[in-house]
């Protein structure tokens, strides 16, 4: 569940799609023009909004719906079975996803899918459940093997206290602290 720029709720479903209430107070339900009907999440952007989305056939897009021309636009992964989680942009609007099974992923604008994994970048095994920003362009990517922090072109294991090592969820309000 989110709400955009405009004041919309977008509300994701496990098997209904998405619904939009705007800010009338009236529902809209979008189920066919989606390539599948589960939502995982929802990510705002500035010119629309991203959905992590889980296909019944294992097919797992993440759909872009644009305000500018109203349509979906639906990025299939580089594998199938990428499971999204959540999602994430930064401030050079590189797509950033968490998956479910194959570790992280970064999207460019030019359509390049990078993989980073426990092989080749020091993040621990899947999933990747949570991802933030906060206001220093820091990527927080929470797991079940602890909190990891992406700067610069590493990723490091943040080392301070926390009540647990599964990380299921990470929001950062304007003072930048972290709800863990």
């Amino acid at each position: 569940m989110s709400i955009d720029k405009n004041g919309n709720l977008l509300v994701g479903s496990w098997g209904q799609g998405l619904f939009i209430r705007n800010p009338a107070g009236i529902w809209r339900q979008y189920i066919s023009k989606l390539p599948t009907n589960v939502i995982k999440n929802i990510l705002p952007a500035e010119n629309g909004f991203y959905l992590a989305q889980w296909g019944h056939d294992y097919r797992d897009p993440v759909t872009f719906y644009g305000y500018a021309d109203t349509l979906f636009h639906v990025y299939w992964g580089p594998i199938e079975t990428m499971r999204p989680n959540d999602l994430a942009i930064d401030g050079n609007g590189v797509l950033w996803v968490g998956t479910n099974a194959a570790g992280l992923y970064s999207r460019s604008s030019d359509g390049l899918w990078l993989n980073y994994n426990e092989t080749n970048s020091g993040l621990p095994t899947s999933p990747i459940n949570a991802l933030e920003y906060d206001v220093n362009e820091r990527l927080w990517i929470g797991t079940l093997n602890g909190l990891y922090y992406h700067e610069g072109n590493s990723f490091k294991r943040f080392s301070g206290t926390l009540l647990s090592g599964t990380i299921l969820s990470i929001q950062i309000d304007r003072a930048n602290n972290k709800w863990i």
